[in-house]
């Protein structure tokens, strides 16, 4: 259940430049490690309006951009969606974890100031999320790799394309399995357009630096997993053609993304050692598609109501914070 939290408005926002961050940490004598916003920002000319000393919230902010402990990098786009890009970073300062939200916004950054995990969570489920408060039966889920990531959302663009191509011409159009061929037209099509109204280019733009994954994009040289009960893949034993068919699940799923996705957000958490998990949020009317990558190239993927959505992150940034 969602805790209590602060009214937005009670949370401290700025609209600032980070010029006069760094003139203000300069000026306190902060320096800035290798994944500070400050770090190649030059200073202001002239330093902030009197009286910033003796803001709490603003010496608190400078604080956390200085030296963040890590940065969760958030891209999100879709269907008739404006491209929309935020920074999480996140520090303890005496004893206490701080959380940075950072914005543009009409060429001027916003920063909220959070400092407890489960107001940041809240915030970021509650504008980004759907609202959806029933929990998930956990069989929905999986857990594979970063080719049966790509390969469950190339799926599913084939079954809305299948379903929408039978809504416009008026014919009914199976849905039991889909071909090999019918897979690789799509796949082709996805890889050549980076167009975010269908999952996998959203994906490949949206989920930071997933190139670096070593992906298997052919789907006869995939190691099928034996938990993997999503698709089955069929082939007769006189080698004729190969189907893929479709349980009730992934089926359930391409009428959800047909009818009710319109988003996705892509994001990761980055320290000075380096990064530490990849994530796909695909929120729809009805549930939160969500889609975990680790650095070994393991997918985890859950449907999540807004509690647990909101929990898992609640619990990735005191992971990323600690």
């Amino acid at each position: 259940m969602v805790g209590y939290v602060k009214y937005l408005e009670d949370i401290p926002l700025f609209n600032l430049d980070l010029k006069c961050l760094r003139s203000l940490a300069e000026r306190r004598g902060l320096s800035f490690n290798e994944i500070s916003p400050l770090r190649q920002i030059l200073p202001a000319d002239e330093i902030l309006n009197d009286g910033v000393d003796d803001d709490v919230h603003l010496w608190q902010l400078t604080q956390v951009l200085s030296r963040p402990k890590f940065v969760s990098q958030f891209t999100k786009a879709g269907l008739g969606e404006q491209t929309e890009s935020f920074s999480i970073y996140g520090k303890y300062i005496d004893g206490k974890a701080f959380f940075a939200f950072v914005q543009e916004h009409q060429q001027e950054r916003q920063m909220l100031l959070f400092d407890a995990v489960e107001e940041l969570s809240t915030y970021v489920v509650s504008r980004y999320a759907s609202m959806n408060t029933q929990a998930v039966p956990p069989e929905t889920g999986f857990d594979s790799d970063v080719d049966h990531f790509i390969f469950t959302l190339n799926v599913i663009d084939s079954i809305r394309r299948r379903y929408l191509t039978g809504l416009l011409s008026g014919k009914h159009i199976a849905l039991e399995h889909i071909t090999l061929q019918d897979y690789n037209t799509e796949l082709d099509f996805n890889l050549k357009n980076s167009d975010v109204r269908w999952l996998l280019p959203s994906a490949l733009r949206l989920v930071p630096k997933i190139h670096r994954f070593k992906i298997e994009f052919d789907p006869e040289k995939i190691a099928y997993d034996p938990h993997y009960k999503l698709v089955t893949k069929y082939q007769a034993e006189d080698q004729g053609e190969i189907l893929f068919f479709l349980s009730d699940d992934i089926k359930k799923m391409g009428l959800d993304f047909t009818h009710h996705w319109k988003y996705a957000l892509g994001f990761d958490f980055r320290d000075e050692v380096g990064d530490h998990g990849r994530y796909y949020l695909a929120p729809s009317d009805e549930i939160n598609h969500f889609f975990e990558l680790s650095g070994d190239g393991q997918c985890r993927y859950r449907a999540l109501g807004f509690n647990e959505l909101l929990e898992r992150l609640e619990l990735l940034f005191e992971t990323a914070v600690n």
